[in-house]
């Protein structure tokens, strides 16, 4: 293209001398000068097709080991409760444990020296487990039965609570409450659990345990040898007249 235009150019310069004078004709150099001046700047122009493309590569190593740096926290987070004992589905956890020691050595009422109460943890802690065990069984079969608290049931067992104790205002229930370190959420819950667990004891194992008079005369008849001993002493009547 640069051939062409100067070609183009140098045809015009040409043919003006000819209509007039010759000699003007040696001045068309200064037109060549002029347009190869006006050129160079265009191979700049292929610049931009090396230039920014290098540079992308760079961003993406910067940006990709953030990525598992997220990963350690997601860990931590998770670890949150130790799961000692899993009960269909449901755990007891290391926390609960904890609670329920500390409850029975307050039961104790005693002080302690370090290894005392280390070996006093050590006989507790099975029983404590057990009857853990039993009574997340006893609150899955309430559930299956639809056992619930209401809030006049709870409010009634609270009032009785408060009577015995003789915490007449809400400031002393309060005051108590916290002397316990508990919250009125966590009573309802404790209260909750051993409600339900006594309604379930009383339908499932006291209402099955029960036996009726029939089944008790049955069962007489059936062992009557058991109930009868031999007779070791006679009594005999002696009248006498006065």
């Amino acid at each position: 293209m640069r051939k062409t235009a100067l070609a183009m150019l140098l045809a015009a310069l040409v043919a003006t001398p000819l209509a007039g004078k010759a000699p003007p004709a040696q001045q068309t150099p200064p037109p060549q000068q002029a347009a190869p001046a006006q050129k160079p700047p265009t191979p700049p122009a292929a610049d931009p097709q090396a230039a920014p493309v290098p540079q992308a590569p760079p961003l993406v190593p910067a940006v990709v080991p953030q990525a598992p740096a997220a990963a350690p926290t997601a860990g931590r987070v998770e670890i949150i409760e130790q799961i000692l004992v899993k009960v269909n589905g449901e755990i007891i956890t290391k926390t609960e444990l904890e609670n329920r020691q500390v409850a029975a050595l307050r039961q104790r009422a005693q002080q302690m020296s370090d290894e005392e109460l280390k070996k006093a943890i050590a006989s507790i802690t099975p029983d404590i487990l057990v009857d853990a065990v039993d009574e997340l069984l006893l609150l899955q079969r309430g559930k299956e039965l639809g056992y619930k608290v209401t809030d006049e049931q709870f409010k009634r067992v609270l009032d009785n609570i408060r009577k015995e104790n003789k915490l007449e205002t809400d400031d002393q229930f309060n005051a108590a409450l916290k002397q316990e370190g508990i919250t009125i959420e966590q009573l309802r819950k404790n209260l909750e659990k051993q409600m339900v667990i006594n309604q379930v004891q009383q339908v499932e194992v006291a209402g099955k345990v029960g036996i009726s008079e029939s089944e008790a005369q049955a069962y007489y008849d059936e062992h009557k040898d058991q109930f009868t001993t031999p007779a070791s002493l006679t009594l005999r009547e002696l009248l006498v007249a006065v």
